[in-house]
């Protein structure tokens, strides 16, 4: 990529227990800018560095936002990715039908370094007449301190205008984190 493909939009970092995470989504986001996903980029990257939990072994979910952070939570979301392994056999996971995106196959938990990196593509994001559509690609090191990654994909089958992205678990809080969201440059 050229530089300075890649424009700041929006940024969140949680320093205490927070239930949920929403990046973009107006005014109904985690962060002071009120930044809405639109059509001004066909495609988003959001960087989650270091998102820790309070509860052990839970898992990442996330979902789309619509207007000023009205979260859309119909039964409407499907993905499918894999787990690779360090230390056993790959591992796979796919549903539809879902209220949100399962964002990892190992759980994460309290243990130090026990916590989600991840880069995602969200993909046609202010467009009302498609669908939206996210990539995934994580870094995980379970309680074992084991390495694991995930790498798969997803999609809203709604067509709707999504204005942000929503993260929490499955219990207890997000503990830490940054949430960064780019643009990338048409």
């Amino acid at each position: 990529m050229a530089q300075g493909s890649l424009i700041k939009v929006d940024e969140f970092t949680v320093s205490s227990g927070a239930a949920s995470v929403i990046i973009g989504g107006g005014t109904g986001g985690s962060s002071s800018n009120n930044y809405q996903m639109s059509s001004t980029y066909d495609v988003y990257a959001l960087h989650v560095n270091g998102l820790a939990t309070d509860t052990d072994d839970v898992n990442v979910y996330a979902r789309f936002v619509s207007g000023n952070g009205t979260v859309l939570s119909a039964s409407s979301y499907a993905y499918g990715m894999y787990a690779l392994k360090t230390y056993s056999a790959f591992e796979e996971a796919s549903q539809t039908g879902q209220s949100a995106f399962r964002m990892n196959i190992q759980q994460i938990g309290t243990t130090e370094d026990e916590d989600y990196h991840g880069i995602h593509y969200i993909h046609d994001a202010g467009n009302t007449s498609n669908y939206t559509f996210m990539t995934i690609e994580t870094v995980n090191v379970d309680d074992s301190q084991y390495l694991h990654g995930n790498i798969g994909g997803g999609g809203y089958a709604v067509d709707t205008g999504v204005t942000g992205i929503q993260f929490y678990l499955s219990s207890g809080n997000i503990n830490g984190g940054t949430f960064s969201l780019y643009g990338l440059k048409k």
